[in-house]
């Protein structure tokens, strides 16, 4: 019980140093309210599986709060000035209704598993998604600045705690674990919630290609290195294939973009690249002899699984071969084809149950949580992905069209350090959406807070070309860039 009780109290600390830091300063207090919404360090999912009294979650009192200091805010009618927010913000009005209707409701019935108030309980935060989307934007116009802050902050502090706790026998953040493979002893360490804090690693790389050709005036750039490389440590103590091939993706698409927007050399970026990474090997082979053998392994396996269909001990995935359990989840797509099953009021604990009974529900259940493209097909059905498909089309088209205005416009962006970054991030973290991560596609149908991050970053990236557009920055010729290149 002590570990808990330490770690809240730093937190109430920091809470009151940070309160009265702030002051009246909403826009502070919105950001500070928002990054502790997503847990960052998952010490309310870990420590208190998210309750913080009775049926009421951590994200209950968050969203509370953050609303509470919208409403106190002017100019709330500022969002509807941009049009794609607009027809944006309209459609998702329209998927939520769904969702709550037809998903929650109508199929439940259809079916006979209808248990509404249960699925509200578990689903509430569909309902405050809206609201989110709406206030972000307001205040992401105001202070998206702020807003970078506070994830270079939160990046810093939490990760220099999980550091601390896997180093010293003071047990600060929450550490999960499990077997990497169950013939070995080797743990995959993790955080019970990383919040928006991993995308500091991807802000780092952009700084770190960046900064070696153009000088940018940014604060805080040894905080964002030092978090960039803690997050890296920490995702390759994870042992997890998908978040090796992550990384190696983020420095190919980071290189790209800025390549192909500021007109950098890829043969540069390649050999700084080259002996980053290098880097990094060795000093983590020092810090985690144990670890760097395990990640060299799983790094093998990942090809091996790729390229062959098959990981090094011969075995295939059931989740990319579609096989074993996955036949009874096509069995139950092949049933309910149109709509889908609809909302199951099931818990993890019932799954568990319904599997030791050979119920193959429970076995369907269970697999089709680990394949998103089956599990939005299971529930839904090929009339809710249609729906869903807009919002893809959406991210895509802002993407391509904010990299063209970036090239156009690369110079004076250079002027507006934290501005760029955060276009490239949001940039970024929608190409990552459709290449490495294509395997959740459809993963935000249920909405959970992965649904959240997505569609909140989108929104951020209208902000900033918005932003752009009041500066003047997108009416700027910049051929100076060419020949300052």
């Amino acid at each position: 019980m002590m570990l808990p009780v330490v770690a809240y109290f730093l937190l109430v600390l920091v809470a009151i140093a940070v309160f009265i830091r702030l002051r009246m300063k909403p826009d502070y207090y919105y950001w500070l309210f928002l990054m502790l919404f997503f847990d960052p360090g998952g010490f309310f999912t870990g420590y208190r599986e998210g309750n913080i009294a009775g049926s009421i979650k951590y994200y209950d009192v968050f969203f509370f709060l953050m609303m509470m200091v919208f409403i106190f805010s002017p100019g709330k009618k500022l969002p509807f000035r941009d049009k794609t927010f607009r027809v944006f913000f309209a459609y998702l009005i329209v998927y939520i209704l769904y969702y709550l209707i037809v998903y929650g409701a109508i199929l439940p019935v259809v079916n006979g598993q209808f248990d509404y108030l249960f699925f509200l309980r578990k689903n509430r935060i569909a309902l405050m998604l809206p609201f989110v989307v709406y206030s972000f934007y307001y205040f992401s116009w105001k202070s998206y600045e702020i807003f970078f802050r506070f994830i270079v902050y939160f990046s810093f502090v939490i990760l220099s705690l999980w550091m601390i706790t896997l180093f010293s026998p003071l047990k600060i953040v929450p550490v999960m674990s499990m077997l990497r493979y169950e013939e070995s002893s080797m743990e995959r360490l993790f955080m019970a919630s990383y919040g928006l804090i991993d995308v500091i690693y991807m802000i780092g790389i952009y700084l770190f290609l960046v900064k070696r050709k153009y000088p940018l005036a940014i604060k805080n750039t040894a905080l964002i290195y030092v978090s960039a490389i803690l997050m890296i440590i920490t995702l390759i103590l994870t042992l997890t294939r998908r978040e090796y091939l992550r990384m190696v993706v983020s420095v190919v698409i980071a290189m790209l973009v800025t390549s192909y927007t500021l007109k950098m050399s890829y043969l540069k970026h390649l050999v700084r690249g080259v002996f980053s990474l290098l880097f990094l090997l060795l000093a983590l082979n020092i810090l985690f002899p144990v670890y760097s053998r395990y990640a060299e392994y799983v790094i093998k396996d990942a090809f091996s699984l790729v390229m062959t269909g098959k990981d090094l001990q011969g075995r295939e995935d059931y989740r990319i071969s579609g096989e074993e359990d996955m036949v009874y989840v096509k069995r139950i797509i092949k049933d309910h084809f149109l709509l889908g099953t609809g909302y199951i009021p099931v818990q993890w604990s019932d799954i568990v149950e319904m599997k030791m009974k050979g119920d193959v529900r429970g076995v369907a259940y269970d697999a089709a949580s680990e394949v998103s493209v089956y599990n939005g097909l299971m529930r839904f059905g090929i009339l809710g992905v249609l729906l869903f498909l807009p919002f893809y089309v959406m991210f895509l088209k802002q993407a391509f069209l904010m990299l063209k205005e970036m090239k156009r416009n690369a110079l004076s962006l250079l002027k507006k350090p934290v501005m760029m970054l955060l276009i490239f991030l949001c940039i970024h973290l929608l190409f990552m959406r459709f290449s490495t991560e294509i395997y959740t596609v459809f993963g935000e149908m249920v909405i959970s807070f992965y649904t959240y991050s997505l569609f909140l970053f989108f929104i951020l990236l209208l902000v900033l070309k918005n932003r752009m557009k009041e500066e003047n920055i997108g009416e700027r010729k910049d051929a100076q860039l060419h020949a300052v290149i």
